[in-house]
């Protein structure tokens, strides 16, 4: 399987986890931009194009070398000879061509073939696993965007709430109605309510920090998530789908 096929595989799998959404950013669009731009990723890949140049090291070793050489020149003839016609300068040219071909290697090159052959699984192994770990952090943070900014609308709402209460208490504490310490009971309320909003908010901004950082966009509106898929009828089903 070539690298660019395999990155194009590997957006095609992020494509089936979702349907589309054409107004709202996509668990589809996380993943694929997560894919192309995730460093260590493209580190897995490089890893990859190194094991098949070392295959093609290795092959190379039993294909046939030819070696092209030449020289030029030119050489002076002095003689005495009243008969010499090569007095003078003269040029001087010569060529040659080898080829070699081995023909016994004791093993040693399809020893390294198959050396570079399981060198390149391992890498695309390698390669197969850092990419299912990247979507499902990516998925992870996808979800966690959602959740926090869906408590910290939770808490928002809290809050309005408990400050209506708190000034329900303290004007039936002017009236007479409730006492001091009811009034301090809705305070109490109030303050814990705007602490759990602090508390979401921080975690909500965790949450971007790392969504940001694993497909490096910054988080819009978010659509739902697909639906859940169907769990295996059987563990032998699990087993199957897990090895495939």
């Amino acid at each position: 399987m070539t690298l660019k096929f395999r990155i194009l595989a590997g957006s095609a799998l992020a494509g089936l986890l979702v349907t589309g959404h054409a107004s709202a950013e996509t668990l589809e669009d996380a993943v694929s931009s997560a894919i192309l731009s995730n460093p260590q990723l493209e580190s897995q890949r490089v890893e990859s194009d190194i094991a098949r140049e070392t295959l093609e090291q290795a092959r190379s070793g039993g294909r046939t070398t030819v070696t092209i050489g030449g020289s030029a020149g030119y050489q002076y003839t002095d003689t005495n000879s009243p008969f010499s016609v090569s007095n003078g300068n003269s040029g001087a040219f010569s060529s040659q061509v080898q080829a070699t071909k081995p023909i016994y290697t004791g093993g040693r090159i399809s020893a390294g073939i198959r050396q570079a052959k399981a060198g390149i699984s391992a890498a695309d192994a390698q390669y197969d696993a850092a990419q299912q770990d990247l979507i499902l952090q990516v998925i992870t943070a996808y979800m966690d965007v959602r959740r926090d900014r869906e408590t910290v609308s939770i808490r928002e709402n809290n809050v309005e709430v408990s400050a209506e209460q708190l000034r329900a208490a303290e004007d039936r504490f002017e009236v007479g109605v409730v006492t001091r310490t009811d009034v301090s009971l809705a305070r109490a309320n109030f303050e814990g309510t705007r602490a759990s909003l602090a508390g979401a908010e921080s975690a909500l901004e965790t949450s971007l920090a790392n969504y940001s950082f694993l497909t490096g966009l910054t988080p819009g509106d978010l659509a739902p998530p697909p639906p859940v898929p169907p769990l295996p009828q059987s563990l032998e089903e699990a087993t199957r789908l897990g090895l495939d």
